[in-house]
């Protein structure tokens, strides 16, 4: 059954994530999705996936890792989700704690969905082998999808993977037009009387 057809059955959804209280992006944007999946009828069981505090010794990120991987098995098999969700990234160290994950529950019918914020796609378009693309070109294969931020980066992908089910994930944006000013706070109403500059991201030299 596609979950097209799936009109009135809720998914089951393992949702893999960061804790809440980490730092980062990831944790502030989880319960908004969440929420908005929940309003879908959807069923959501959160897992954690990633790094556990934000300053982890080596031990504790091998170990950590393997409980992880140990629980979303057992979970996977306890409760047969129709979709794991994990919300991760694609560098080195994701792809050390990505593969094996995916390597554990292959054999399982649930279909795996990678949310990938942020890439570090350079490695994959220089020319040569490298372990790095055979380690993301084993991470794409496993994926049933994999849901990427941008046009250019989507791109990157579909060039270095042809045979990768790729996805882009479009940023929420509502109009002016759309939009009631009186839902913004007092503040936010008052005439502008200096420059405001707002930006999304960090400053690094990749953005």
């Amino acid at each position: 059954m596609t979950i097209e057809n799936r009109k009135t059955t809720s998914l089951k959804i393992l949702y893999l994530s960061l804790e809440a209280h980490l730092r980062g992006p990831i944790p502030k944007v989880d319960p908004i999705l969440i929420g908005s999946l929940n309003a879908l009828g959807c069923q959501i069981t959160k897992g954690t996936w990633g790094r556990h505090a934000d300053n982890e010794s080596i031990l504790q990120k091998i170990f950590g890792r393997l409980k992880d991987i140990w629980c979303a098995f057992w979970t996977l098999v306890r409760l047969r989700p129709d979709i794991l969700y994990i919300a991760t990234t694609l560098d080195q160290r994701a792809l050390l704690r990505d593969i094996p994950l995916l390597i554990a529950v292959y054999l399982l019918p649930t279909k795996k969905i990678l949310m990938e914020h942020g890439s570090n796609t350079s490695p994959l378009t220089t020319p040569g082998p490298s372990l790095y693309k055979m380690c993301t070109r084993l991470l794409i294969r496993m994926a049933d999808a994999i849901l990427l931020l941008s046009t250019e980066e989507m791109e990157i992908w579909k060039s270095f993977e042809p045979r990768g089910n790729y996805y882009r994930v479009d940023n929420p944006f509502v109009s002016s037009a759309n939009f009631k000013s009186e839902l913004l706070p007092e503040r936010a109403r008052e005439p502008k009387s200096k420059l405001t500059l707002l930006y999304a991201g960090r400053l690094i030299e990749s953005k």
